[in-house]
């Protein structure tokens, strides 16, 4: 079960992967599935899905990133009916091209998205002959960024040249120069402003790629955001809840293992869910403010050493209950 593979982490040690469907409305896990460490996930995303139908769950509307992105995967979506919005990207053609014919219009007042610092605007495309929907931004707060970043690694490509620090392969340049060398040493270089400029278009552009025509720019990029709790998710699992180290020896352990973890997960996300109206800023400091709690048994019976704090009591109504019957819980629970 746990073998070598792609590890985000780079870390060089034996793997499982975990695939989980997430509930956006609940923002609870729904489902989880382990599977070999060397297989990647857009090779699963078939058996991820079943998975889903085997569970009871119907009527979905799958959010993805662009690592599912493949043509046998839409494939598959378009035989079973399958719903999804996913990020799609930029370095492919079709969808490249997309983006640059967007880049004369984008700007315009009409397609400014409320409340956020992104343009959007929304095209029918065709693949494998059938209809999709592409979603088209600007984030015009990540262009400045990015445009430097891009202009600073193009100097840092041209000091190189200059001095030859890496005359063995001209490959990473000519995203960049026109790169001329005869043997090893490099005779010329040249800027190609023209694949520069277009990248500089592109800087705070991306797309999403969905099969509905139902949604707009906007509805679609908040969707797309909601798929933040996925990836915080994993974070508590990994960091959190203990889970980035599986020290089991079987594949039963392991198993058993998984699935306290994926309960666990339910339970931390429910107390995160709900901790947001408590006025604490993490789980740990909500449960360090209720750890405080005690009770004191006596021969005659028990009492708390104080009364509950006003953060105590804003903790207890986040979840909906009342200070008065969690204080009777406590004293008349049975240890």
């Amino acid at each position: 079960m746990a073998e070598y593979g792609y590890n985000r982490d780079q870390e060089t040690l034996p793997q499982l992967n975990i695939g989980m469907l997430y509930g956006t409305k609940t923002a609870l896990p729904l489902c989880y599935e382990i599977y070999s460490g060397s297989i990647v996930d857009k090779a699963f995303f078939p058996y991820m899905m079943e998975l889903g139908e085997l569970v009871g769950l119907n009527d979905l509307f799958y959010i993805m990133d662009r690592g599912f992105l493949t043509l046998d995967n839409l494939s598959f979506m378009a035989q079973n009916q399958l719903n999804f919005l996913m990020a799609a990207p930029k370095s492919q053609k079709i969808y490249r091209q997309a983006l640059i014919e967007a880049t004369a219009v984008i700007r315009h007042s009409r397609y400014h998205i409320p409340q956020t610092s992104c343009y959007g605007l929304s095209k029918v495309i065709q693949i494998n002959e059938l209809p999709y929907t592409l979603h088209i931004y600007l984030n015009t707060s990540s262009a400045a960024d990015e445009e430097a970043r891009i202009y600073q690694h193009v100097d840092r490509l041209e000091e190189e040249l200059q001095n030859q620090m890496k005359p063995i392969s001209i490959t990473r340049y000519n995203k960049y120069y026109d790169v001329t060398r005869n043997a090893s040493p490099i005779e010329e270089y040249e800027r190609n402003h023209e694949k520069i400029t277009e990248m500089i278009e592109l800087a705070g552009m991306f797309c999403l790629l969905s099969n509905t025509q139902d949604k707009s720019a906007e509805v679609a990029l908040r969707l797309y955001g909601r798929r933040d709790m996925v990836e915080k998710a994993f974070q508590n699992l990994k960091n959190s809840i203990d889970y980035d180290r599986f020290l089991t020896h079987t594949e039963k352990t392991t198993e058993g293992k998984a699935f306290v973890a994926f309960l666990s997960l339910i339970l931390w996300s429910d107390l995160t869910n709900h901790g947001k109206n408590s006025g604490e800023k993490s789980i740990n400091r909500l449960v360090k403010q209720m750890g405080t709690i005690k009770r004191t048994d006596y021969g005659s019976g028990c009492s708390l050493l104080q009364p509950l704090t006003r953060k105590q009591k804003d903790i207890l109504s986040a979840f909906a209950i009342e200070p008065e019957e969690f204080l009777q819980t406590i004293l008349h629970f049975e240890v």
